[in-house]
């Protein structure tokens, strides 16, 4: 993620917490504890960030505190993970298809709670979607629904290029 502004000082290692905004700034209830991969000063004074989540956490609404979410989970995951994959490359193919940035090199995460931040983040639907799909309960619930999602959107796509005669 690039961050406006000038540089935090952030260093690779740190933990950070990431808050998802609305297109009116005003921040979710869901947030995600990360660690930055890499960080890099800009020369436009701006700091872009490779932030890889961690936990999923909500921000209780009275003291503003971040309480996790997610617990590790593993039965089942990798199967779950890899109709997420297969969703995800042809939700990102039907992008490509469309004249859009779809890159279906990339791989999710193998750790089911990474993978559903991951997921969500290639996502192009709205904000309250996308909050809607952080917040639903567990990796697992998550990458569920993010099947779904993929599945619907690519649905679209493919029925918006198949009416303009291309495939």
């Amino acid at each position: 993620m690039t961050l406006p502004g000038s540089d935090r000082g952030w260093e690779s290692g740190q933990r950070v917490l990431v808050l998802h905004h609305s297109p009116e700034d005003r921040p979710g209830s869901v947030g995600t504890i990360g660690l930055i991969e890499s960080a890099e000063t800009l020369g436009s004074g701006e700091a872009s960030y490779t932030v890889v989540g961690k936990l999923l956490v909500t921000i209780d609404p009275v003291d503003g505190v971040p309480r996790p979410v997610d617990t590790p989970e593993s039965s089942g995951s990798d199967e779950l993970i890899r109709r997420t994959q297969e969703a995800l490359r042809a939700y990102m193919a039907a992008l490509a298809e469309a004249g859009e940035d779809g890159d279906i090199s990339g791989r999710l995460s193998s750790d089911p709670i990474v993978a559903s931040h991951e997921v969500a983040s290639y996502l192009r639907i709205s904000w309250p979607e996308v909050q809607d799909l952080l917040e639903a309960g567990t990796a697992r619930d998550r990458l569920q629904r993010a099947v779904l999602v993929l599945q619907r959107e690519t649905g679209l796509l493919r029925g918006i290029l198949g009416g303009k005669g291309t495939t």
